[in-house]
């Protein structure tokens, strides 16, 4: 087999996927498989990836989604694969295409649930991404000292908190 290679960010960047793309070369290389890894600046990747679409393998996360699951349409709908899109994998699946739309458009909550559903099924037979791990996040707050945190899903780092945060009054 030629030769592969997995692109990365910079340790600088973000040590996670760059230890991560360590780790799975060195078990594609006790395999046989002859892969080297490329780290790249952030910004040099996304162009590599997003824009040439010239890439082999790739490790890149996905921080702060929406809760609204849409982004499903956009990450693999084969409409958004073009240079600058979101669809970075060139993902197509006609079936796919239609429910993610078919999704977009529904406003009753429990129609729309299964059709997500549908559309994460899909995605767990074809592959398209693999998904590697869920990044920890543990915040610490002082709460002797200040007041008002504002928990969310994405954490207490939201603007409601930056609204609300006030010194403890002692």
């Amino acid at each position: 087999m030629p030769p592969i290679t997995l692109i990365t960010p910079t340790a600088h960047y973000d040590t996670e996927e760059a230890t991560t793309g360590e780790v799975i070369v060195g078990w594609l290389d006790e395999f046989g498989i002859p892969v080297s890894r490329k780290t790249m600046p952030f910004n040099s990747l996304l162009s590599q990836i997003k824009l040439k679409k010239d890439f082999d393998m790739f490790i890149l996360g996905w921080r702060g989604l929406s809760l609204d699951p849409d982004y499903l349409r956009r990450f693999f709908h084969s409409d958004y694969d073009l240079p600058n899109q979101w669809n970075y994998t060139g993902y197509d699946n006609a079936q796919f295409n239609q429910l993610s739309d078919l999704q977009a458009e529904t406003v009753d909550v429990a129609k729309r649930r299964q059709i997500v559903l549908r559309l994460q099924n899909i995605l767990a037979k074809d592959l398209p991404i693999i998904p590697l791990y869920i990044p920890h996040l543990m915040e610490g707050v002082r709460n002797d000292r200040f007041s008002g945190w504002v928990k969310q899903a994405g954490g207490v780092g939201n603007i409601w908190t930056f609204c609300m945060l006030r010194p403890v009054q002692k």
